[in-house]
């Protein structure tokens, strides 16, 4: 963990210092931005409204640096506003505007004598800087570079008509895609009438554009966004701190084919740290398209009224709001103690507790201090308890060494042939709940970079809920069984799992369609007796029962007997191809006897499962069977009208379901 805590720290200390040396090499330019009258300016900034500020002299007549002396952020407010902006997102002071902008090599077009009242206060107010209360000019002892004051502004408007507003494209290794000011007929629409401009990219891959910073106390962000061209495009929000991208932290996303309309999104946010966003634009499908966003809007009130009252931000965290819904997230390097989704209800409480983001490099040393004394108690302890048992009976050590070795396989240290999978938590957001089982929870969720992606992809995580030891083995067992699949077309994929911390995550493949019974359920053709497009048709039918069988003959082939299908564990895609799932069940090998009693599906086993314990891949044949008599009955429960218990029986009588009617002689 040491080891963690000083890579961390070490990387971002040289990216630091280089992402310094890069401006002071690369970035700065002569600007002189004032208004003629007004005899202020931000000189030597990488962009017009961030710089040192200087202001004119009349009876000298030099431009004058300000002393950093008693420099505020209610003086940066009212220079930011005297230049045209409306806010000040950051004031350089103390660590010296000077040496954050220094001037181009070989020239210093700055003066040497600072001209101003030290007894500056501004309340923030005021039009100009010649309003504020001071006690006349004076010559300031700051007689240090470092002790200039320097201002970084920004509006909360921008809709990209005559500049970028401070908007700048983020360049991966190796790539660059272009974000830029593009005129109509590129896209041939505008979000609003009369706008020439917006920011926009022909992208064929993926491209990153970075805000300039934004204020702490923003709490709602406005955009227009546009997509256009035959192929599926994806736009994602994230959040930027301390100039790095927060991977995984998406704040919003929108994907699919929009044609040639603007939308307009809103952005509900509480941060504790000035930050920035970064747009990321993907052609997910296809060769070609184009994302634009414009009218960015920045607000202090929250984006739409609720009866909760905002929640209290977390220290190195944000919160994201989704209308009466509330995310919680930390920054890297961060990690949640508490759940990370909060509900707010009708009498104007939230539900859940608040959340703390704590380090993970934290309190390494009374931890390391702890580990060592535990490990030496432990030591003592055991060495007494082997001089007190060495000679008891050796089948009570026979059997102590079958328990370890079971532990070793499906205990709670990842095998190591799986630690390639190992993905980091960090790079993924949890979002709605899926389902639930006897061991885990099934999310919805965003990872960052999984599986050889650039960006952010949909992803299923199962997250295990329970800490004893069955539930240890069960996730161990599934995870094993999976790793050793290749991808299937009709069989959902393992993209990672995440096993070095509780809880536990296993990353799967997300089926946007849902489960196959749900939407064998929605079709039922009397529940909608108009048929307004609900009801499915034969062929679909019998391409489901085709893709299932395909699936279950590859993982026959890889001699894995599922002992769980049925129509709610196979998923299906939006168009409408079938996938095996939830392979909890599931064990590898010709032939399985059952030893543990757990929960069973009845209705779906076979004679020789349900009565004694054995399982074979003709057992998942049997359960095959059943599958399509639900898929021919629309997802109606097989054995309709008993119990559990009297289907038991029944098949032990030799019972079998009938024929339906509707079943054609193919199927």
């Amino acid at each position: 963990m040491l080891h963690n805590f000083f890579h961390v720290y070490v990387v971002k200390t040289l990216h630091q210092f280089f992402h310094s040396i890069l401006r002071h090499l690369y970035s700065y330019h002569n600007y002189s931005l004032y208004k003629v009258g007004d005899k202020i300016r931000l000189p030597r900034g990488p962009s017009p409204r961030e710089g040192v500020v200087e202001v004119w002299h009349d009876m000298h007549p030099v431009w004058s640096r300000i002393c950093h002396r008693d420099w505020d952020t209610n003086d940066a407010k009212v220079v930011c506003r005297q230049l045209g902006f409306t806010r000040a997102v950051e004031t350089v002071a103390v660590l010296g505007a000077d040496l954050r902008y220094p001037p181009p090599n070989g020239t210093d077009d700055s003066p040497d004598t600072h001209y101003w009242p030290q007894t500056l206060h501004c309340a923030g107010t005021e039009a100009s800087l010649s309003d504020c209360p001071h006690g006349g000019w004076n010559i300031h002892n700051c007689s240090k570079p470092s002790e200039s004051a320097g201002v970084f502004c920004n509006t909360g408007d921008c809709d990209f008509d005559s500049h970028s507003c401070g908007y700048h494209q983020y360049c991966k290794v190796g790539s660059c895609q272009g974000w830029g000011r593009r005129p109509p007929p590129i896209p041939p629409a505008n979000s609003t009438a009369g706008s020439g401009q917006c920011m926009a990219t022909n992208v064929s891959g993926s491209a990153q554009l970075v805000s300039p910073f934004l204020h702490s106390s923003t709490r709602c962000m406005e955009f227009a966004y546009f997509m256009h061209g035959n192929a599926t495009m994806r736009l994602a929000v994230r959040l930027w701190v301390d100039s790095l991208p927060a991977e995984g932290n998406a704040l919003w996303m929108m994907s699919g084919k929009l044609k040639d309309d603007w939308h307009v999104a809103r952005i509900g946010i509480g941060v504790d740290k000035n930050f920035q966003v970064m747009f990321d634009g993907e052609v997910i499908d296809g060769s070609d398209g184009i994302v634009a966003i414009d009218n960015v809007t920045l607000s202090d009130s929250p984006c739409q009224a609720r009866k909760c009252s905002d929640l209290p931000v977390p220290a190195h965290g944000y919160v994201m709001y989704d209308g009466d819904a509330a995310h919680y997230g930390c920054w890297p390097g961060y990690q949640l103690l508490q759940p990370s989704n909060r509900t707010c209800l009708g009498n104007g409480n939230w539900t859940g507790d608040a959340t703390v983001c704590q380090g993970r490099s934290e309190d390494y040393v009374p931890l390391i201090a702890g580990v060592a004394v535990s490990v030496f108690l432990l030591a003592a302890i055991g060495g007494t308890i082997y001089k007190l048992h060495r000679r008891q009976n050796r089948h009570l050590i026979a059997a102590s060494r079958r328990e370890r070795a079971e532990q070793n396989e499906y205990g709670r240290e990842c095998p190591r042939r799986l630690r390639p999978l190992e993905f980091s938590r960090d790079r993924i957001t949890l979002g709605r709940q899926l389902g639930k089982g006897q061991y885990g929870v099934v999310y919805k969720a965003e990872a960052w970079q999984i599986a050889g992606s650039r960006t952010c992809t949909n992803v299923a995580v199962k997250q295990l809920i329970l800490s004893s030891s069955d539930a240890y083995m069960t996730f161990h067992k599934e995870l094993l069984l999976m790793e050793g699949l290749e991808q299937h077309p009709n069989v959902v994929s393992l993209l990672g799992c995440c096993t070095r911390e509780e809880p536990f995550y296993l990353i799967l493949e997300f089926v946007s369609g849902g489960s196959l019974q749900s939407l064998l359920r929605k079709s039922q053709p009397d529940e909608d007796p108009g048929g307004a497009g609900t009801e499915l048709t034969n062929s679909e039918l019998t391409k489901f029962a085709m893709d299932v069988a395909r699936g279950m003959a590859y993982l026959a082939s890889k001699k894995i007997i599922h002992r769980d299908l049925a129509s709610r564990n196979v998923l299906v895609t939006d168009d409408r191809v079938s996938k095996v799932s939830d392979f909890g069940m599931s064990r590898r090998g010709e032939e399985y006897e059952r030893t543990t009693e757990v929960p069973l599906p009845v209705r779906w086993m076979a004679p020789e499962s349900l009565f004694e314990g054995k399982y074979t891949s003709r057992s998942d044949v049997w359960s095959f069977g059943v599958l399509l008599w639900e898929i021919v009955m629309f997802g109606k429960t097989p054995y309709p009208g008993m119990t559990n218990h009297e289907v038991r029986d029944r098949i032990k009588d030799g019972y079998r379901m009938d024929r339906p009617r509707n079943c054609e002689d193919h199927m």
